[in-house]
This record gives C-alpha cells, sequence and structure tokens, in this order.
C-alpha cells in the first residue's frame, strides 16, 4: 500500500510539472497569439489535468492512510507483545508511569510518522525534485534567484530542528513523570486517604502539570518565532520572482506565459517549504518517543524458552535447590542455599522480613534466574523447560493479590479458562470463597472493580486462592496468601488443601505459626540461607527463630484469651 500511495502521488507529481507547461502555453499561444481555438483546447487540458491531479491526490491520501492504520496496529502489537514478555526485572527496575507513556503517548508519535510523516517528508523532497526541474526548464535565471531565498528558509528550519529536539525530550520525561505521580496517587488513593493528605497531593500533581505546561509552551514558543521568519522569507522569495521576472519579460528573455508558468512553480513550492519547519519538529519529537520505543522492542527478554525446551506433560513437582545464589543489582540476596523437597510434600517457609523467601520460591517458574547453583524440578534443570511448560505446572498466589476488572467466574478461572462452573464452585469453597460470593448481586456473575476494589483484603486474598486451586498444577506456592483472613477461616483453607493435594507440592510462606505447623517440613530463612529446617516439633523443641516466633504468636494468643475472659467476667 505504501508504494502504491508513492506512484500514484508520482502522477500527481507529474501533473505539477506538466500544468505550468500547458498554462503558459494557453497565454502565449491563446491569449498573446489570439489563437480561439489553442485557447479553447489547451485550456481544456488543463482542466483535465487539474481534475487528473486532484484524483491522484485522493488516492495518495487515502492509500497513506490505510498504511499508517497498518502500521499502528503492527506496532502497538509488537509494543503490548513486548511487555508481556518481558521478565519480571525489567519491571523491578522501571516506573510504571515511564511505561504507561511509552506504550500509550510514545506509541502514538512513532504511529503517526511513520504513517504521515514519512510520507510527507517523502512527498515534499519529491515536489522539490520535480517543481525545481519545472523552474530550471522555465527560466534557470530566475531559479537561482528563488533557490537562494528558499535555502535560507531550509537553513531557518535546520536551525529550528536542532533546538526543537532537546525540548521534545523534556517534555516527553515530564510526561512520564507527570503519569508516574497520577499511577502512584491512584494506586495509593487509600493510603492518601487515611492520613488525610489530600491538599498535599494536589499541590504535588498541580506543581507536576504546571512544570508540563512550561515543557509543552517550549517549542510553542519557538514555532511562534519561526514561523513569521519563515513567511517573511516567502514573502520576499515572492517580490523577487515578480521583480525580475518582469525586468526578463519586458527585455523579451521570456514571455509572459513562462513567467506565469515559474510564478506557478514558486508557489508550489512555498508550502513544502514552510511545511519544512513542521516536519523537522515532528522528526525531533518522533526522534525521542523512537529512541524510548525502539529501546524497548530492543530490550532483551533474559528469561525465555530455550531451543527444543523440554515440554512435560505430566510433572511430578519434586524440587531441589543446588548451591543457589541469587543477587539483585549485585546485591546478594541468597547464597548458597540447598533443598531438596519431595514430590507432594507440603512445605512451609518461614523467616524475617526480606530475608529471600519469596526470592527462593520465585525461581521455580522462573520469575528470575538464580545467579549461581540451579534449580531442579523432577531432577530437571527449570532452565531447560519449555518456559510455558514450567509455569503450566506452577500455580502460584501472590503477597499482593491482584484481580482483573472482570467477573468473579472469569477471575478464579482466569488460568482455566476451560473450567465449567461446577469446578469454578468448587474451588470457591475449598478457598471458603462460596459464601461472599453467593452475597454478591449476581453471584459468580458480579464483575469486580479494577484491582478487586470493593472487597476486603481477606477476600481477595481468597478468590486469587481458588483461582490457584482450580488450575491444579503440580506445585502450589503460597506467599503469604492468608495473611488478610482470620484463624478459623485460615484453617479451613489448610484442610481443603490437604484434601486437594492429591500429590501436589505445595509451599506455604507465612509468618503465622498456623500457617506451617502441619507442613511435612518447614525451613527457616535468615539473611539469604536456610537457617533451620525440621517438621514443628523438632522446631520448637530446639532454640531459634522459630521457636522464638512460636513463643511470640503462643504469648500473644494466651494474653488475648485472657482479656476476653476478663473482659466477660467484668460484664457479668
Amino acid at each position: 500500500m505504501a508504494l502504491l500511495s508513492v506512484l500514484v502521488w508520482l502522477l500527481s507529481a507529474a501533473m505539477d510539472l506538466v500544468v505550468p507547461q500547458v498554462l503558459a502555453r494557453v497565454i502565449d499561444e491563446g491569449i498573446d497569439g489570439g489563437d480561439r481555438s489553442r485557447l479553447v483546447g489547451l485550456s481544456l487540458l488543463a482542466a483535465a489535468l487539474i481534475v487528473v491531479r486532484g484524483a491522484a491526490l485522493f488516492g495518495a491520501r487515502f492509500c497513506q492512510r490505510w498504511y499508517q492504520a497498518g502500521i499502528s496496529r503492527q506496532l502497538r502489537n509488537e509494543v503490548y507483545d513486548k511487555l508481556q514478555r518481558l521478565p519480571y526485572a525489567y519491571y523491578d527496575r522501571v516506573d510504571s508511569g515511564d511505561v504507561i507513556t511509552l506504550a500509550i503517548s510514545d506509541t502514538r508519535t512513532v504511529q503517526g510518522f511513520t504513517g504521515y510523516g514519512v510520507m510527507e517528508a517523502v512527498r515534499t523532497v519529491g515536489i522539490y525534485v520535480v517543481i525545481v526541474t519545472g523552474m530550471v526548464i522555465a527560466s534557470a535565471q530566475l531559479t537561482l534567484m528563488a533557490l537562494a531565498v528558499l535555502a535560507l528558509m531550509v537553513v531557518v528550519a535546520t536551525v529550528y530542528g536542532r533546538v526543537v529536539r532537546p525540548m521534545w525530550l523534556a517534555y516527553r520525561s515530564q510526561q512520564a513523570q507527570l503519569t508516574r505521580v497520577l499511577t502512584e496517587n491512584l494506586n495509593g488513593i487509600r493510603v492518601v486517604k487515611a492520613f488525610a493528605t489530600e491538599e498535599r497531593e494536589i499541590e504535588a500533581f498541580g506543581a507536576e502539570s504546571v512544570l508540563m505546561r512550561e515543557r509543552a509552551l517550549a517549542p510553542i514558543r519557538l514555532r511562534a518565532r519561526a514561523m513569521p521568519l519563515m513567511l517573511l522569507l516567502t514573502g520576499i522569495g515572492s517580490l523577487v520572482v515578480i521583480w525580475a521576472g518582469g525586468l526578463l519579460a519586458i527585455e523579451g528573455s521570456i514571455s509572459v506565459g513562462v513567467l506565469l508558468a515559474f510564478y506557478y512553480y514558486f508557489t508550489r513550492l512555498i508550502q513544502p517549504s514552510r511545511r519544512l519547519g513542521f516536519i523537522v519538529q515532528q522528526v525531533a519529537r518522533t526522534a525521542v518517543s523512537a529512541d524510548r520505543v525502539f529501546g524497548l522492542l530492543d530490550e532483551p527478554v533474559g528469561i525465555e524458552s530455550p531451543p527444543g525446551g523440554a515440554k512435560q506433560a505430566n510433572v511430578a513437582g519434586r524440587v531441589d535447590y543446588a548451591g543457589v545464589d541469587i543477587a539483585f543489582s549485585q546485591r546478594a540476596v541468597v547464597s548458597g542455599v540447598n533443598a531438596a523437597v519431595e514430590a507432594g510434600d507440603i512445605v512451609g517457609v518461614v523467616g524475617p522480613t526480606g530475608s529471600g523467601k519469596s526470592s527462593l520460591l520465585n525461581l521455580i517458574p522462573r520469575y528470575y534466574d538464580a545467579t549461581g547453583g540451579s534449580v531442579r524440578v523432577d531432577g530437571q534443570d527449570v532452565r531447560s523447560f519449555d518456559l510455558q511448560s514450567l509455569r503450566s505446572a506452577v500455580s502460584i498466589v501472590p503477597q499482593d493479590p491482584f484481580l482483573f476488572s472482570d467477573t468473579v467466574r472469569n477471575n478464579i478461572a482466569y488460568g482455566s479458562p476451560d473450567a465449567d462452573l461446577e469446578q469454578v464452585i468448587a474451588a470457591a469453597k475449598d478457598a471458603q470463597a462460596y459464601d461472599f460470593i453467593l452475597d454478591m448481586p449476581e453471584s459468580f456473575e458480579t464483575v469486580i472493580g479494577e484491582r478487586g476494589v470493593g472487597l476486603s483484603g481477606g477476600q481477595r486474598q481468597r478468590l486469587t486462592i481458588a483461582r490457584a486451586l482450580l488450575r491444579e498444577s503440580a506445585i502450589l506456592i503460597l506467599d503469604d496468601a492468608t495473611s488478610s483472613v482470620d484463624t478459623e477461616t485460615e484453617r479451613r483453607i489448610q484442610d481443603a488443601l490437604r484434601r486437594r493435594a492429591g500429590g501436589r507440592t505445595t509451599f506455604v510462606v507465612s509468618q503465622r505459626i498456623s500457617s506451617v505447623e502441619h507442613a511435612d517440613e518447614i525451613l527457616v530463612v535468615d539473611d539469604g540461607r536456610i537457617a533451620d529446617r525440621g517438621t514443628h516439633a523438632e522446631l520448637i523443641s530446639r532454640p531459634g527463630f522459630y521457636r522464638d516466633l512460636f513463643d511470640l504468636q503462643v504469648r500473644q494468643a494466651e494474653e488475648a484469651r485472657a482479656d476476653l475472659a476478663a473482659a466477660e467476667a467484668a460484664g457479668a
């Protein structure tokens, strides 16, 4: 379609070259020559050529828009596909505001230029070539005078482009900053309201908005200064052509018809010359956005399936850590971890905040790769698996439960789109979510707001647990998945997990002793190492973090019971 647009435009450009020549003959042969038949015939020919030129321009514009739509769709899809494939580490180091600005604003800018801007640039260059050829044919002497003025216009446009590019770079950076502030505020709106800091947030957003306005006005002010200069040069050029061409016509060096044709050519160059400023500005603006967009597209995926990666239909669920090290930004998080978990075991993982518990478990589905040692599933290094096959064998309930703006049923069945309603209901019952779902306006067809707005933290956790249970993967990871539910609900969920285990390997990360005390084995992680391991009975029998945690929680429970008993006695 792009080639067709160029070909149709070439037809239009050919008309630009021919029409003035015909008009010159209309004046010289028809009017000055007093030949009525030549006047009528050449006028009709000129009219026909103008109609052909108009039709060609329409066809070129139509093809250009068609091409632009195709480019836009392809670029949007490539950017979205890349965002889906980038690893966790990428999102750990970039701000969400930058990603949103890049995916929407920068992509739109590049789309617009690759469709409209490139064609306009090619068209402008083509017009110069065709029209200057016609001008030389009409009068080489006049052409030199006109091009001297046009050269000044090109110089102005070039200088303008060099100055405006850093202005657009500053604007894009500020746009990303404003998006980041807005995104953070919306995600943390409950915290804002809890601390009554609305006015402070409004002022902060207003300050960023004012700065963005200044960044946006800078290139506009520059253009406002450059455009009058371009118009002045255009006027000077017109006067030069009329004055010098008039003298040549009086001397008899050129005919009046040729002068008219030359002036037509010159006026056809005025608009492209003016447009140079716009094109240069678009090039500068697009170059900034293109650097960001293509920087994203060139970003290494990092974690992907190896060539011929193993596709395991039936994963038993044995997990081995062999000398595992993890480092983020050259900072060691986990060092020299060795552990073996048999298929079907339920393993508790406890430890202080920031000790590396989640990092260890994130290695199993390859959200990150170990920087040293290896993690094996069923005796095979996870890096040798086909990535989709590996992740289909692992279900995870993250610390921060996420729900999509969709129905309850679709949220639970997100990882199992072929599950029927009965299976969804069964998973909801095991996750202790069934009762509160029935209380919703449309039960399982109730649409949940963005990120589960309107639901309590415990309700969101139970829905994400149901999602993981429904998938029935060989390995289940519960990363502090019941921290927001009460102990009785947690107990019922654990009973359901044991019933549904059926050989499933389950990792339970928690700071609650009640969540891990019935596990087959408990790993105590501290400072990136496995500090202790054993059953609940074994760990509380010896000094260490686990027994300290147990003593603290038992003491808290006893104090709570004592307070309750005292309150009841006082009430009696």
